[in-house]
């Protein structure tokens, strides 16, 4: 019996603001993570394949200034 392939940890954690977070993470980490509202404000990671950046800013990530994921609170539009 195989296991089935693990995703790859494609994008890896350019700039902590807390200094907490290192490596890699899925794609799914980063928007499941950006959803809970768990990362720092100002996180930044890059994509080692394709060069992408994403960032966590204002309860959103953006991936090349796009808005990938927001918080659970921006998307029901209620304030914070």
């Amino acid at each position: 019996m195989t296991l089935p392939a693990s995703p790859p940890r494609l994008w890896r954690v350019e700039h902590d603001p807390e200094g907490v977070f290192r490596g890699r993470f899925t794609l799914f980490d980063l928007k499941y993570t950006a959803r809970m509202g768990n990362w720092p404000e100002g996180i930044t990671f890059r994509n080692i394949r394709t060069g992408k950046r994403a960032r966590y800013l204002g309860g959103a990530l953006y991936i090349d200034g796009r808005v990938a994921a927001r918080t659970r609170v921006c998307q029901q539009g209620e304030t914070i």
